[in-house]
């Protein structure tokens, strides 16, 4: 049973099954902060309050494509986003959406995306847990919203938790990858909702110039999020 009196009691008899197997899978994914297993928890409960068999049928997914609504612990979105999971685990949540109804499957999704959206992450570490719940639901850091502010007080909810044993295994402060090697004046990581047209305005430059900058990518309608791509000088 999770020993701080600050969660509250029906957040501990839910989250209790599902903790040693996050700690888990986002270890085997080389996330070792605790406060990343605390955001992890806070935007669980937020989003399906720990039950493997929540759906997200009004949300702006869903209506988009109902195929690609938020499921199970994880509530992933969007087609291009089961896309890059799918792509990234080597599990095909793309062609098999409903597999996130396996929390097992489903806390790995989470953790993918969230190695994805490597920002995410950054804001995370820095302790500034409200930018990256703007971040990880809309895509935008400076968001503000009642989510935000929910998921950035409940992750300091769930911070005691993994402060201690069992669940904190390594001092780790970042993943393996460093952030020099993460971040680049001439590399841009595509993030979700993405297009190359998009990312073209976004960085000032024109579409031409993107893509001869960009000759490796075959399709420039298929990117996917995640991936680097050269700025032009």
């Amino acid at each position: 049973m999770i020993n701080s009196d600050a969660i509250p009691a029906e957040w501990k008899k839910k989250a209790t099954p599902y903790l040693p197997l996050l700690v888990q899978i986002f270890q085997a994914e080389q996330l070792y902060l605790p406060a990343i297993y605390a955001f992890a928890c806070a935007t669980i409960c937020k989003e399906s309050s720990w039950n493997p068999n929540a759906e997200n049928t009004k949300d702006k997914a869903a209506q988009a494509d109902y195929n690609y609504r938020g499921r199970g612990l994880a509530q992933i979105t969007w087609k291009n986003n089961y896309a890059a999971i799918s792509n990234a685990l080597q599990i095909d949540f793309l062609n098999q959406p409903d597999l996130m109804f396996q929390p097992e499957l489903s806390l790995r999704a989470k953790a993918a995306y969230l190695r994805i959206n490597y920002q995410v992450l950054q804001f995370i570490e820095a302790g500034d847990y409200e930018s990256a719940a703007g971040f990880y639901n809309t895509g935008k850091s400076a968001t503000r919203s009642p989510y935000t502010q929910k998921v950035s007080g409940d992750t300091f909810l769930w911070l005691p938790v993994f402060t201690d044993a069992p669940f904190s295994h390594k001092e780790t402060t970042f993943p393996p990858e460093q952030p020099a090697q993460r971040f680049s004046e001439n590399t841009y990581h595509v993030q979700a909702g993405d297009t190359f047209f998009a990312i073209a305005r976004k960085l000032s430059v024109s579409v031409d110039s993107l893509k001869a900058a960009n000759p490796q990518i075959g399709d420039f309608g298929s990117i996917h999020v995640g991936q680097a791509i050269t700025i032009p000088s």
